[in-house]
């Protein structure tokens, strides 16, 4: 499989599926601390829309999994994670995933752009 992403490995379609929408859980604060802080970050880094949303999709000790909507194209996404990568004001867990959703109807997931691993 090519990888056409810079800072992160493409997720196959099998890999994908074990990672279905999260139902709440009871997050710590600094879990929240943490999401907040990258949602606000892909609101900076692509100013040219104002619906992004991030949510949890798994959490643990040194895995986080996060579905994002809204950040569509190939290149953003790309930049937007170097740009996550070497951020080092955010620490990222040894383990991130994120799922990269189209957003069409509000919250409603309009399917899976592609899903992204990144290794720090």
């Amino acid at each position: 499989m090519y990888n056409k992403y810079k800072c992160s490995k493409q997720l196959t379609e099998n890999e994908i599926k074990n990672y279905q929408i999260n139902t709440f859980e009871d997050y710590s604060d600094s879990d929240l601390d943490l999401l907040a802080d990258i949602t606000i970050f892909i609101i900076d880094s692509n100013p040219e829309k104002d619906s992004y949303e991030c949510f949890f999709n798994k959490r643990e000790k040194d895995l986080l999994v996060l579905d994002v909507f809204g950040l569509e194209s190939e290149d953003k996404i790309d930049k937007t994670l170097c740009n996550l990568v070497e951020n080092k004001q955010i620490k990222l867990p040894k383990k991130t995933i994120i799922l990269f959703h189209k957003y069409e109807n509000g919250f409603d997931d309009g399917g899976i752009i592609v899903g992204l691993r990144m290794e720090n």
